[in-house]
């Protein structure tokens, strides 16, 4: 099973929304695409995203990114 868990090291405001993550908190991410890497930085760069940073699982072809918004 592929899972990602984000964790805030301290408080975090998010001003659009007012949403408040307290220290600690556990953001438990699942987005699943049937799309090869080069399918996917496609998708990002249509997107006004980059892919900075990735990982493949060792026993399977899954793939975790990690985005950008892409600078003008």
């Amino acid at each position: 099973m592929y899972r990602a868990v984000l964790r805030a090291k301290r408080e975090v405001v998010v001003r659009q929304s007012g949403l408040i993550l307290a220290e600690g908190t556990a953001l438990d991410c699942w987005e699943a695409f049937k799309y090869t890497p080069e399918e996917m930085y496609k998708q990002f760069d249509g997107a006004g995203l980059t892919a900075d940073r990735q990982w493949k699982t060792p026993s399977a072809e899954m793939y975790l990114f990690h985005l950008k918004r892409t600078v003008a």
